[in-house]
């Protein structure tokens, strides 16, 4: 455990410098930094059940619960499908909270705003060792991926000082089922959008994605 956290700091520090951000040591405030312990963020799936996925994730971490798969949210919403049928099969954002509230699990829909994303929902979430989910939609509409959803699983934050660090730093780690890059948001003053990259794809692989709203946990 004190070795994770040792590691995590000097990381954390190595990506400041790298921002720019070389005084953090002098700073008024020292970093904050959490993440969901054993969350597992190395999983990649190549398929177009990303929404499927990334939920399942956030609901097995939270519940603990082995029996929950993409596999049976699916057969929720269509129990006359056979199982051949699930595997090309897709639910909604709807139909992900339905499902774990039948699980008897309570979530909640926030819509986004002209603000940005707000870090300090998602940094309260972590703190009390939940997983929270933020959706996007392309910005160039996709049939095959409606939305993409990005399960937030730790934070740093450093609070402005007005002299070394004028402004908060504030970085995200997020996990994608279908990419693997990035794997941090830095949320500045109206951050409302993310760019993917797609590295299967030659001509044109970074995709830009709009900020829809997020996914909470009671």
């Amino acid at each position: 455990m004190i070795r994770k956290k040792i590691l995590l700091f000097i990381v954390s520090i190595t990506a400041l410098g790298l921002l720019g951000i070389s005084n953090v040591t002098e700073a008024s405030a020292a970093p904050e930094m959490k993440r969901l312990e054993g969350f597992d963020s190395s999983k990649q799936y190549n398929d177009l059940q990303g929404i499927e996925h990334t939920f399942v994730e956030a609901l097995k971490y939270k519940t603990k619960r082995s029996d929950i798969s993409e596999k049976s949210l699916l057969k929720y919403v269509y129990p006359s499908k056979t199982d051949t049928q699930l595997q090309t099969a897709s639910a909604s954002i709807k139909d992900c909270i339905s499902y774990a509230t039948s699980l008897g699990v309570q979530m909640n829909w926030v819509d986004a705003n002209s603000e940005g994303i707000d870090f300090q929902i998602l940094k309260k979430e972590i703190d009390k060792g939940n997983p929270s989910i933020l959706c996007f939609k392309p910005k160039v509409p996709d049939w095959r991926e409606p939305y993409l959803l990005a399960l937030v699983h730790g934070y740093i934050f450093v609070e402005a000082d007005g002299v070394s660090l004028k402004d908060p730093f504030q970085s995200l780690s997020i996990w994608t089922s279908n990419y693997i890059y990035p794997t941090t948001i830095n949320v500045k003053e109206k951050t409302n959008s993310i760019t993917m990259t797609d590295f299967s794809t030659n001509n044109n692989p970074e995709r830009e994605y709009l900020h829809y709203g997020y996914i909470l946990f009671n």
